[in-house]
């Protein structure tokens, strides 16, 4: 009887752990355009910088196209509870395994929005979805980046 308690708890305990261990996305991250959907000029290329501090959560895509950079920054608070930012999104992030998964609607437009950031077992690539609804469409993009 012990033993199957010991055992029970070692699992459980095991399982804890896992699932509170750090899930480690920050650093650069380059876009491969053969694996992702994402329009990206000859020339071009288009990179991620991600930065954590607890539940916040900073991404930042920079597109370089003819020499000129345009940089995007999202910040997204991943603890479960929902929060609006200042385009009006009112969200939840949450973590699922070694994915962030982050769904909401805007306030301001009929858009509904599911983006996940989805870490491969290795740690070195990043699969990032973003699939966007609204009344009369859907967009669905991937972007797949290598950890630089």
């Amino acid at each position: 009887m012990m033993t199957k308690f010991s055992l029970l708890a070692a699992v459980v305990l095991g399982m804890v752990a896992s699932a509170s261990a750090q899930l480690e996305l920050s650093g650069t991250w380059g876009l491969v355009t053969l694996d992702s959907n994402v329009p990206v000029p000859r020339g071009g290329e288009i990179s991620m910088v991600i930065k954590h501090t607890g539940n916040e959560w900073i991404f930042s895509r920079t597109r370089v196209n003819e020499g000129k950079a345009r940089t995007v920054d999202e910040a997204f608070t991943v603890d479960g509870l929902e929060h609006t930012d200042s385009e009006k999104f009112r969200y939840k992030g949450i973590r699922e395994g070694d994915t962030i998964v982050i769904s909401g609607n805007w306030l301001t437009h009929n858009m509904s929005r599911k983006l996940s950031y989805g870490l491969s077992a290795d740690g070195k690539v990043l699969t990032v979805t973003d699939v966007i609804k609204s009344l009369e469409s859907e967009a669905n993009v991937t972007q797949v980046y290598d950890r630089k």
